[in-house]
């Protein structure tokens, strides 16, 4: 989780209707929340070391399509502590027929202050409802990332990059403990191709509570959820999140130990989550709909 907080507090936003003028439920209005409201349609997150007003780092927005699926994600940056609006980054999903999960991604990434921005596009390609292949564009050349389940604990990835000279290849393997639907350990150790050389070792250890995370479904189908290489396929595991069963109460990694406490609506859904990692403290607000 080495985005979760130190990332987040480089990246400060202010939501138009202030955000931080009450301590909201995490409804969309003031319906008594029920079951069926269930479906994330906002995610506010906030760094508490900022002034009312200024706290908002980040606003994460979902819309659905008529088959109740994942048509778009947006993000809206501000810069730290000042309410300007600096950047925005829309996600589109798109879906072949009636399937449940994607078969492309655009990305279109806009800033704001000095004008610029860029545009991507992901492929993905599955099997049995698990992702085996994608690939995305970079630049001179593109990414294509292959994913191999080795044995019940045991992945490897492969990420070749194509089109760059020299065309260049690094492989991940990986170590994944799920137990009861939630991912309690990821350990991912990377080498590179030529040589072959161990470059890094990346350690995740999480907790969780007994609760539904209404985050869950909005997971693309990855073998090796919180591998770095290809954390760009997956943007909601750097706040924290994961596409585990229920919802994270602590997370450990190389850089440190993240502690979350949370408020549930009356359908036992979180409302607000705090997360603290030394001395910071991120607070977390979820909307939901009824779909």
């Amino acid at each position: 989780m080495k985005t979760f907080l130190s990332g987040l507090v480089m990246v400060v936003l202010v939501v138009g209707f202030s955000s931080c003028q009450k301590e909201v439920d995490g409804n969309l209005d003031n319906r008594t929340q029920i079951q069926s409201d269930s479906t994330i349609t906002k995610l506010v997150i906030l760094d508490t070391t900022q002034a009312p007003g200024m706290d908002t780092m980040l606003l994460m927005l979902f819309t659905y399509d008529a088959n109740k699926r994942l048509s778009k994600f947006s993000n809206i940056y501000f810069t730290a502590g000042t309410g300007i609006h600096e950047a925005k980054r829309d996600y589109s999903y798109n879906y072949t027929g009636n399937d449940s999960v994607p078969y492309r991604l655009l990305e279109d990434y806009q800033e704001l202050i000095i004008p610029g921005g860029f545009k991507d596009t992901a492929y993905y390609f599955y099997q049995g409802g698990v992702l085996v292949k994608d690939s995305s564009t970079e630049f001179n050349g593109y990414y294509v990332n292959t994913y191999a389940k080795l044995s019940a604990t045991r992945y490897r990835t492969v990420k070749l990059l194509v089109g760059m000279p020299p065309s260049s290849a690094d492989t991940c393997f990986s170590y994944l403990n799920w137990q009861n639907g939630n991912l309690l350990a990821e350990i991912d150790s990377e080498y590179l191709f030529q040589p072959r050389v161990l470059v890094n070792v990346a350690h995740n250890q999480m907790t969780y509570d007994n609760k539904i995370n209404p985050l869950k479904k909005l997971f693309i189908p990855f073998q090796v959820p919180l591998y770095p290489s290809v954390v760009y396929n997956q943007y909601l595991v750097q706040f924290g999140i994961t596409p585990s069963a229920n919802n994270v109460l602590t997370w450990q990694d190389d850089s440190g130990t993240s502690v979350l406490a949370y408020v549930y609506n009356a359908a036992g859904l979180p409302k607000i989550a705090r997360a603290a990692s030394g001395a910071n403290t991120i607070k977390f607000m979820y909307y939901y709909t009824m779909l």
